[in-house]
Formats: C-alpha cells, structure tokens, sequence
C-alpha cells in the first residue's frame, strides 16, 4: 500500500490562527483600546523622564598626574556625579593601559576605586587593508555624600603613563526610567502590530470613540502610577548606583558598567 502522502498544515495554521487572533481583538477591540492608550502614556512618560534624568551638567575639565594626586572640587553633597577620562596613547601598535582610578577625600583617605583595560590595536579592515582601533575611555558614575576637596590618584599598572584627562559632569540619574520605557514601548509594540495585522488602524480608532472602562483597566494604571512614584523615589535616593560614605556600594545589575570594574 502507497504511503499517504503528509499534507503541509503550516498555512492552514497560520490562517486559522490570524482567524482566531482577529476574532478575539474585534470581539475584544473596545476593552483593548484604553490599554493602547495607557500604554502609549506610560512610555512617552517614562521616555521624557529619562531624558530629563540622563542630562548633564559640565564642571571642569582637568589634566591628572601619574606622580602626584590631582585636586578637583565637588560642589554638591548626595550628588552623582560623572568621571570621565581620556588617555593619550603613542603611536606604537598595539598598545595597552591598565588603568585605576582612585578617589581620595581631602585627608589622602581611601573614598573609592575603578578599574578598566585601555588598549590600542590594528587589525584588518572589509577592505583588506588595516585599520587602527581603540578604547581610550574610562567613565565612571559614582553617588558622592558629601561635597568639598577631592583628589584623584590614577595608576598604570603596566606603567603606560601616558597624558591623562578628566572632564567632570554631574547628573540626576534614575536607572529605571530607561528600563520601563522599553518595556512599555514593547508592549505597545507588540499590541499595535497584532491589531494592524487582525483589524486595522481605523478600527483602533473608531474602538476608542467607545470606549468601556474596566476596573481591570483602573488596576492598571495605578499600577503604571505605583511604578512611576517608586522610580521618582529610586532616583532621588541614587539606589543602584555606585556611592561612597560610611557604606560603600557597588552598582546593582541595572547599571551599566561599561567594561569598568568598580572596586568600591
């Protein structure tokens, strides 16, 4: 007896699944539409908050000494403020630094220190000719308690005592804000897409002039509200950054280190 031949279900699934996903979102479209909403408020809100959070403000910009702690003012107490540093390096390829900076209050007392691998190298290019790479960079955000005279002691452990510059910059800072916005962008990604390809956008639209309001959907926005407060709250206290004071912190999983080792 011949072998039946197996039918391919793969586009009768598919169908009957855009079958059922477009009856479940016109049956459901006027419940659905106030979330779409909601969602596009929490993201718009939770971008502008970090934008406004990731703003810096310049100041000063400083030359440091391999041989002698170099002198910098911090003007706020529970302020976090960002170190940037840039090395010079030699012409010679490859070339390497390993970097730590260490912050000392004004008594040459231990306050806090990072760590990275700076290099310089050649490799080949699309072109098949060779190109120079590099990562000249060191940036570290820390949460300062306390305001006054600091100094700053770099440290090449491999003795590339090259030119060393720092340009300070102070900021906000909330790690959350980000976090959210993309997670209330993917959902409401994901919602208006699955609508475009069921129904269309017209249907969105005319869902919305009928709108049916759902104790489910006031959960959900003092849910969103919860989230925003306790992100305002976050970034007042500097949670998740790295600080100095009578406890010494490291950064939490949230922040973005960067390739920086941060020593505390």
């Amino acid at each position: 007896m011949a072998a039946k031949k197996r039918k391919n279900k793969l586009p009768y699934s598919v169908a009957n699944y855009q079958r059922k996903l477009e009856d479940v979102i016109r049956r459901n479209i006027h419940y659905i539409a106030p979330y779409v909403v909601l969602l596009l408020a929490a993201t718009l809100l939770f971008l502008f908050s970090t934008l406004i959070s990731t703003n810096t403000t310049f100041i000063e910009r400083n030359s440091l000494d391999f041989e002698t702690p170099t002198q910098i003012q911090i003007p706020n107490e529970n302020t976090i403020y960002v170190f940037n540093l840039e090395q010079e390096f030699t012409s010679s390829v490859p070339s390497y630094s390993e970097l730590e900076i260490e912050l000392l209050d004004e008594n040459f007392n231990h306050v806090y220190s990072v760590y990275k691998d700076l290099w310089k190298e050649s490799h080949t290019n699309d072109d098949g000719g060779k190109s120079i790479y590099s990562d000249k960079i060191l940036e570290f955000e820390l949460d300062l308690k306390h305001s006054g005279l600091y100094y700053i002691r770099p440290t090449s452990h491999n003795n590339h005592n090259t030119g060393l510059t720092l340009n300070l910059y102070k900021k906000r800072g909330s790690l959350y804000y980000l976090f959210f916005t993309l997670l209330f962008g993917a959902i409401l990604s994901i919602l208006l897409i699955s609508i475009d390809w069921a129904l269309n956008m017209h249907s969105l639209l005319l869902a919305l002039r009928r709108t049916k309001i759902t104790q489910t959907f006031i959960l959900a926005i003092n849910i969103v509200i919860f989230v925003f407060i306790s992100c305002v709250v976050i970034s007042y206290t500097h949670y998740g950054y790295p600080h100095s004071g009578d406890e010494i912190r490291l950064p939490t999983q949230f922040f973005s280190t960067n390739d920086v080792i941060y020593l505390g």
